[in-house]
């Protein structure tokens, strides 16, 4: 469910964002932490220019090793992108991007 135009909500209290980096939604577990790792975050409950702490590390591995990193802060509508990400955005800090229509509420 589309709760502003940037954010979606999920069943199991989980608050998203597209991901212009990996072109994707990312979630964030705020009601209780992911049953898969015990990951939770601390949501301002602002829907236009949210805050989530801590920040959002989301790795891939390929044999205990690390292929591909996408690391940022989400603060007051701000993504800043970490210098440890290996995509082209690593170390830019951008406003959080509208949904893309296709992940719009009709």
């Amino acid at each position: 469910m589309q709760i502003s135009q940037f954010l979606r909500r999920a069943e199991g209290g989980i608050i998203s964002h597209y991901c212009p980096a990996c072109r994707q939604m990312h979630g964030f577990f705020v009601d209780k932490p992911n049953p898969e790792n015990g990951a939770h975050w601390r949501w301002d409950g602002n829907i236009v220019a949210p805050t989530f702490l801590p920040s959002m590390n989301i790795t891939a591995k390929d044999d205990g090793e690390i292929f591909y990193c996408c690391h940022y802060r989400l603060e007051n509508g701000q993504l800043e992108y970490l210098k440890d990400c290996t995509h082209a955005l690593a170390g830019i800090k951008m406003a959080l991007p509208p949904l893309p229509e296709f992940l719009r509420d009709r």
